[in-house]
């Protein structure tokens, strides 16, 4: 994955495939300028596509926290995860796709984002 644009010097991609989906299990991708990671599903039956994920922007930048002892994987969590990021959904089907961005996500630290997940989900 190189070439003009923006250059990736990792992929990763798990996923699962059955009759009724194709799941992302595990898809992430890091270079020196960009990262990504995404999770999600698409519908083998009707083709609709559900995935969620972010882009790290200056991702070295965030890999180099990410090597911090304790401290690091606190801060990014999985790995192609950055400490920043924008958070994006993408749901749709026959080239009728839905993306939103999460403005707060986009400014919120990971640790904070997952720490509110889980408050939110022992509710």
């Amino acid at each position: 994955m190189k070439g003009d644009g923006i250059r990736f010097d990792n992929a990763v991609i798990v996923y699962e495939n059955d009759e009724k989906f194709f799941t992302f299990k595990d898809f992430y991708g890091t270079g020196p300028s960009l990262g990504f990671i995404v999770e999600g599903r698409i519908n083998n039956t009707d083709n609709f596509v559900s995935v969620d994920g972010n882009l790290i922007p200056a991702y070295e930048v965030n890999r180099l926290l990410s090597n911090i002892p304790i401290l690091g994987q606190i801060l990014t969590g999985k790995s192609g995860d950055g400490v920043f990021g924008v958070s994006f959904k993408i749901k749709g089907k026959d080239n009728n796709f839905e993306t939103t961005i999460n403005p707060i996500r986009t400014l919120t630290p990971r640790f904070v984002q997952r720490f509110l997940e889980i408050f939110k989900s022992a509710k």
